[in-house]
């Protein structure tokens, strides 16, 4: 849930940022230099490490399951659960990776409109922000694992 709130926080900081200072967006160069079109291209070797790397907790979840608990309920449901959060991410940052691409997209129009451009470069922060959070949401449930 703290996940969920923090990512709000970031949404609502960066609307008023929009709202009240769209400059500020608009105009700083590390914002312009995280949404220029080669942000694409670090974006999807981002998902596909995390696409294997989950793929391989996924993999080594299932042989845990299989070869300790075949004829335990409770560690199948628990397994199931732990591979549905994981897909969960996964889905959430090929979205996000598909919501980037269209974001960059507009931005590459360079809209001559400072509110349009700020709005879309506090989006791209945001949906990176995203990614990197359901990425570390992997990461932990791979050491998760991992303990066990």
């Amino acid at each position: 849930m703290a996940k969920v709130n923090f990512i709000f926080f970031i949404a609502a900081v960066l609307a008023c940022m929009v709202i009240y200072r769209p400059e500020w967006i608009a105009n700083n160069k590390f914002i312009q230099e995280l949404t220029d079109p080669d942000a694409i291209a670090i974006l999807g070797v981002l998902l596909s490490v995390m696409t294997a790397s989950t793929a391989g907790v996924l993999t080594s979840v299932t042989r845990f399951i299989k070869d300790n608990y075949s004829d335990s309920d409770s560690a199948k449901e628990a397994a199931n659960e732990l591979k549905s959060e994981i897909k969960n991410d996964m889905n959430i940052m090929f979205s996000g990776f598909l919501g980037s691409f269209a974001i960059l997209f507009f931005i590459g129009m360079e809209p001559a409109n400072i509110f349009v451009r700020s709005g879309l470069m506090a989006l791209q922060v945001w949906v990176i922000l995203l990614l990197f959070m359901c990425m570390y949401d992997i990461y932990r449930t791979a050491c998760g694992v991992a303990e066990l």
